[in-house]
């Protein structure tokens, strides 16, 4: 594409024209009329054609802007003109410079849409001419492309993945939102655990009235039962995590406590490895490449397991707590325990080697469970953690604490998109963080007391309440949805919010 503008501004014509392909200057055109002084003529040219990206995701460009005119031009910047589209400075060479006749500089930006819409986008370009502000219009069509279900990944583990940020990558539309169904895990379920969840399966365990557990398998597009396979009596069977065809779970007691294997299609058991425990809670293990990683050990500890047969590779021994799972990326397994060392434990996760620890020197002591586990970014730099009402962030890099703040913060941080999100004032509000700096960006004050951890999309926070699940909208913080059910969260790649209630009822609502 390539327009080219003629406008008039006092005594100066100002030609400016946006090309489009691989980030030459834009063409130039004769006046129409002779105007006399000097000619104030630019051109603009974009580094692509177009701007593909989906939805509030940042694409970056280039454009070339070339004093093809008669007179120098200084402070060229380029500002958005359309409502629709956000656009943010990387890099100016453009703006300290005056740009002599024949020269040219470069802007590089990232524009995103802020709105579900797509289309050419005008930026007006600002400039500058013997000292009097002058302006233009660059025109460049920004192609939306929206986000699928189908690039979504399965919920594979506490909080969807092994960094456990609560993350899923889609663009949510609560026009949308249907209760696709609703039922109990099993006809006489006491109480069902969180879920994990693929694209065709919603996989929860728990316990009957009769004190026997089970873990089950209900189908994604209607909720009937697919396979329901019998743990026995045991003192508690905990959170599953599934994996392509393999679905692992730990259960709990003392001579009774094992890692769990079973089909993800079938439910036919493949596996089942003892474990050193004293009656632990447990979150869901995390499946990473060919391993398998859990919170283990009579008296506090993390362990390895072989995926293929279950079996035992290595054990750490940690500080004795429980209701956590490791965090896992591809050097390291991360802990994060309390007394009598609290500290931040990183372990070589294919050896369970220490290879360095982070102490906690402000740890207050509230019980012997944790209720939550570390929190990775993006570029396992920092580790976030809550403990006591407080929230900290681990620099891995410095190996030190990088900063911690009181707020009655309480259970698990979540995080996406350089914004760190935590219950906050006892769970009455949610508190939007810096991650670098600790410091508030905003608050959202919850109805009622929240329940479920926080699952953050591109466009929405999705949390539980006391009494309702509540869909907030990121741009304006405002609730656009909510649906009377209550218990822990899940989304998966089969596009439904499944809400695990504590009295067995499993609400599956369909976000596609």
């Amino acid at each position: 594409m390539r327009v080219s503008v003629w406008a008039s501004i006092g005594a100066c014509v100002i030609l400016v024209a946006c090309g489009g392909g691989g980030g030459g200057g834009g063409s130039t055109s004769t006046p129409v009329a002779s105007v006399p002084g000097p000619k104030v003529q630019l051109a603009a040219s974009a580094s692509v054609a177009e701007v593909r990206g989906e939805y509030d995701v940042p694409q970056s460009f280039t454009v070339k802007i070339s004093n093809t005119g008669e007179v120098a031009v200084t402070n060229i910047t380029i500002n958005p003109s359309s409502e629709a589209a956000s656009l943010q400075l990387k890099t100016n060479a453009c703006q300290a410079i005056v740009l002599a006749v024949g020269k040219d500089c470069e802007l590089t930006y990232a524009l995103s849409a802020k709105a579900a819409v797509q289309g050419t986008q005008k930026f007006d370009i600002l400039f500058a001419q013997d000292g009097k502000a002058l302006q233009h219009q660059l025109s460049l069509p920004f192609v939306l492309i929206e986000s699928t279900w189908n690039s979504v990944k399965p919920w594979a583990t506490y909080q969807g993945n092994a960094s456990h940020t609560g993350y899923v990558p889609i663009t949510l539309v609560p026009d949308r939102f249907k209760l696709a169904w609703e039922r109990f895990a099993d006809p006489s379920a006491a109480s069902v655990t969180a879920s994990a969840g693929d694209a065709d399966r919603v996989y929860v365990a728990g316990r009957r009235m009769d004190g026997m557990s089970f873990v089950t398998a209900l189908a994604a597009k209607d909720g009937a039962t697919q396979w329901i396979y019998d743990m026995g009596a045991l003192d508690g069977a905990y959170a599953p995590a599934v994996d392509g065809d393999e679905v692992y779970l730990a259960s709990s007691g003392h001579s009774n406590t094992y890692l769990w294997k079973v089909h993800a299609r079938t439910g036919a058991l493949q596996a089942r490895t003892a474990f050193g425990n004293q009656w632990s809670n447990y979150l869901a293990p995390v499946v990473f490449d060919q391993q398998v990683y859990a919170e283990a050990g009579s008296y506090g500890g993390m362990a390895a397991y072989q995926r293929a047969g279950a079996e035992s590779l290595w054990f750490t021994s940690l500080n004795q707590y429980d209701g956590w799972t490791p965090a896992v990326d591809t050097k390291y397994a991360y802990a994060y325990t309390g007394e009598y060392q609290p500290h931040l434990s990183v372990l070589d996760r294919m050896t369970g080697a220490v290879v360095f620890e982070i102490a906690d020197r402000n740890f207050n002591w509230v019980g012997w469970s944790i209720d939550a586990s570390p929190v990775l970014n993006e570029d396992s730099t920092r580790v976030f953690v809550t403990q006591a009402g407080r929230a900290l962030a681990f620099d891995l890099t410095g190996r030190a604490v990088a900063w911690e703040k009181t707020g009655g913060y309480q259970g698990q941080p979540s995080y996406a998109a350089g914004e760190l999100y935590l219950k906050a004032n006892n769970s009455s509000q949610i508190s939007a963080l810096d991650p670098a700096t600790g410091a508030a960006r905003w608050l959202w004050v919850s109805p009622e007391r929240m329940v479920s951890d926080i699952i953050v999309t591109r466009s929405h926070l999705l949390v539980a309440t006391e009494a309702k699940v509540y869909a907030i909208q990121l741009s304006d913080r405002k609730v656009s949805w909510s649906y009377p059910a209550t218990g822990q969260l899940a989304l998966a790649n089969s596009g439904l919010l499944v809400v695990t209630g504590a009295n067995g009822k499993v609400t599956a609502i369909s976000m596609r």
